[in-house]
């Protein structure tokens, strides 16, 4: 078929329809387990997002999407300073459009128009994601990405390999309560401003950002939790220690995934114990593995490995497009604060 005319043009109430039209027929091809996205799904993603929306389309007269370059938008602490950054999602473009991505096609000007207004500084500041090996020579060559870390690395424990489950976190065990939640409350705010000034560069995760992130995700269900000072201990009415959500299933595989997590660098038992409950509820629900994610340099990455966790590369790469020249490669690579949740694998 040969190709229309098209425009090239951020996103407008009323593409949502044609959008996920796109989407059904590209991610669905040729899959037999494809499950089409919602429009319920869509509008938590995009309209419902507390940060906005970042959409470039390539849209023929009659209306039909034939291009798709997205990301999803959050408020981010980065050097002391509240900008946007953005998460790569939702990557597309028609059958009938496919040229390959060495000529300038309806999919390569469309990223490009991306990159040169909406995707640019002061509308977004850094934009990121988590392509895996296969992908991230296009990743590079189309979108500029530059590999900030590769892989990223992951934290796991399987259960035939680490049969005591009792053993993650152990020496921890009586440092503190967790209570499970059923909503997020504006406790999270209080957690979040007292822990901000340990996260130069991380997704603000205020009260805000995690209800919908998590209270609101019609994806999945999650479980989340505070941790708190046992009764009688002093502080034990202050605040939260820390904050976690988990999972099962993690990519539609039998894996317990800790998704987030807000505390101090300097609380080893919160961390244990968060990994603690993740292992414990993995078990319970037939689960063979718990994985969690953060920067290796980071102390929270230490303080699993000492609660029992091990580490191997995963299939993914944290890569990133600055639209600022300070902060540079150097400074995101020392600084930046990351989770399972800052990925688009709900």
């Amino acid at each position: 078929m040969s190709e229309r005319s098209f425009t090239i043009r951020p996103y407008r109430p009323g593409d949502e329809e044609a959008i996920l039209e796109l989407f059904n027929g590209v991610f669905g091809e040729g899959e037999a387990g494809f499950e089409p996205r919602t429009l319920e799904q869509w509008r938590w993603m995009y309209s419902d997002n507390p940060a906005g929306t970042l959409i470039m389309l390539a849209v023929e007269e009659s209306g039909r999407v034939i291009a798709h370059y997205a990301f999803l938008p959050a408020r981010t602490r980065m050097d002391g300073e509240i900008v946007v950054s953005g998460l790569g999602v939702d990557s597309m473009v028609h059958r009938d459009y496919r040229r390959g991505l060495r000529k300038e096609g309806a999919f390569v000007q469309t990223t490009r128009a991306y990159f040169s207004t909406i995707g640019t500084w002061p509308s977004c500041a850094m934009s990121y994601g988590f392509p895996n090996r296969k992908a991230l020579p296009v990743g590079v060559r189309v979108i500029g990405y530059k590999p900030v870390f590769e892989p990223v690395m992951t934290l796991y424990r399987n259960f035939f390999q680490d049969p005591d489950d009792d053993a993650v976190g152990r020496d921890h065990a009586d440092e503190a309560e967790v209570v499970e939640i059923d909503r997020i409350g504006p406790e999270l705010d209080l957690l979040w401003t007292r822990h901000e000034r340990h996260f130069p560069l991380a997704r603000v995760r205020d009260a805000t950002w995690l209800r919908w992130r998590y209270d609101r995700c019609p994806f999945h269900s999650y479980r989340k939790f505070l941790i708190r000072p046992r009764a009688g201990a002093a502080g034990a009415a202050a605040a939260p220690r820390a904050f976690f959500v988990t999972r099962p299933g993690w990519q539609k595989q039998p894996i317990q995934a800790l998704l987030d997590y807000v505390g101090a660098p300097d609380d080893a038992a919160s961390v244990a114990l968060a990994l603690r409950t993740t292992t414990r509820l993995a078990r319970e629900s037939g689960q063979a593995r718990v994985e969690a994610w953060w920067p290796e340099r980071s102390p929270f990455f230490r303080h699993a490995l000492a609660a029992g966790m091990r580490s191997e590369p995963s299939l993914y790469v944290l890569c990133v497009v600055l639209s600022r020249e300070k902060p540079d490669l150097d400074w995101v690579r020392e600084h930046w604060y990351y989770t399972i949740g800052d990925s688009d694998a709900w």
